[in-house]
């Protein structure tokens, strides 16, 4: 760091303040004002040693990055490639009440999936709120964990049977049932497709599967 005066300007934080932090006169340092220490100064972290004050603050940063790079990719594809990468994502995560607390609730994912065909701005808006949505979002472009994909392939190729104009309507129906019925669908998703079944289906509304 060059000057306490040059640190402030990069990072945004008044002279003052950014004194009373770096000389321990601070008791507590809130969260936006640690990232912006982090960008501005442009840190360099090690999870294994840093404080992890520091390293959920960064590790927020990364999430934020990931998000509005992943919503840039977004809207270069078609609307209902869209609505097939979030339904991929959000079949394919275990333990959604656990990890997506907020997304499974009744109502929000269907909001989620009008949005990103509708208005891409509102579906910024609406999934920047929270950590666990933009996390999501990032999820639906980025590879996941091999196992995940494996998942996600399995899920793809059996969404890939149903017809295009009639995709949003299943996922739609898909998102208005319980988490455990939306289970029930999502392995029968895979295992039509992992055990190669190769029956006749009409796939209209999830509630008939």
């Amino acid at each position: 760091m060059k000057s306490i005066s040059s640190a402030s300007v990069n990072s945004n934080i008044s002279r003052g303040k950014l004194s009373a932090i770096l000389n321990g006169k601070t008791n507590t340092v809130r969260g936006e004002t640690i990232r912006k220490l982090i960008k501005g100064l442009k840190l360099k972290l090690n999870p294994l040693n840093d404080p992890t004050p520091l390293i959920n603050e960064w590790m927020k940063i990364k999430i934020e990055d990931a998000f509005f790079d992943s919503l840039e990719k977004l809207k270069g594809i078609k609307p209902n490639d869209r609505i097939i990468s979030l339904l991929l994502t959000y079949m394919t995560i275990f333990d959604r009440k656990e990890k997506l607390p907020y997304l499974s609730r009744k109502g929000i994912l269907e909001r989620a999936i009008e949005l990103c065909t509708a208005d891409m701005n509102k579906f910024t808006n609406f999934m920047s709120h929270r950590y666990e949505t933009m996390r999501f979002t990032s999820d639906m472009i980025n590879e996941m964990h091999p196992f995940i994909e494996g998942r996600k392939d399995l899920v793809k190729k059996f969404l890939g049977k149903i017809p295009k104009k009639r995709m949003k309507i299943f996922a739609v129906n898909y998102a208005e049932l319980t988490e455990g019925d939306r289970k029930i669908v999502d392995a029968f998703a895979r295992n039509y497709t992992r055990y190669d079944l190769g029956l006749e289906f009409y796939v209209g509304l999830p509630v008939e599967l």
